[in-house]
């Protein structure tokens, strides 16, 4: 694979009876599955993006490290540090990449002020500020403390996190602010 021009999505999964069938049909996905596991045993797969519930993303990603496949997780990387702690140390064991999809880094014009602040065109920052706002969770699953990991720090705020820790080129943090409200 050079670019992701030359990627292709072989196969989509999910749990919930024709979701993946329908998802398949739609964007021309060649396979589809309700068993995650039929769908690692595909030789062809190499790489699984996970963009389940958060609870999900550590076993799924066991799973995929088993099956040997690169993993690629969406946001929050998973519930907790020992998770994430589990999720590094299989895909070390079996010779995988893992990677956390923070899509503002992502981003063009993220992108670019990234290049303009690492080629100094900027200065040096001494302060990132960041703001989400939106009406609520699309999923049952966000709404519940155990399954979603924490809440709207964890599903909104650690978008800021990766994102201000890419900006300033992962600097160690010596100071955080967070200020919350429900209205």
């Amino acid at each position: 694979l050079q670019s992701v021009a030359d990627a292709e999505i072989l196969a989509v999964t999910s749990p919930t009876g024709g979701h993946a069938r329908a998802f398949a049909a739609k964007y021309n996905i060649p396979n589809h599955f309700t068993s995650l596991d039929q769908m690692l045993a595909m030789d062809d797969i190499d790489m699984v993006v996970i963009g389940a519930p958060n609870f999900l993303h550590c076993d799924i990603t066991l799973k995929a490290a088993k099956a040997g496949k690169h993993v690629v997780v969406e946001k929050p990387l998973c519930m907790n540090l020992a998770e994430a702690d589990r999720m590094i140390e299989a895909c070390k064991r079996a010779n995988v990449k893992l990677m956390y999809a923070e899509e503002l880094c992502f981003t063009p014009k993220y992108v670019r002020l990234k290049e303009l602040l690492d080629e100094g065109a900027l200065g040096k920052p001494v302060l990132l500020k960041q703001s989400e706002k939106h009406d609520g969770p699309h999923a049952d699953h966000f709404w519940d403390v155990e399954r979603s990991g924490g809440g709207v720090t964890m599903d909104m705020g650690c978008h800021a996190i990766q994102f201000f820790r890419w900006l300033n080129g992962r600097t160690p943090i010596t100071t955080v602010y967070a200020q919350m409200s429900t209205s």
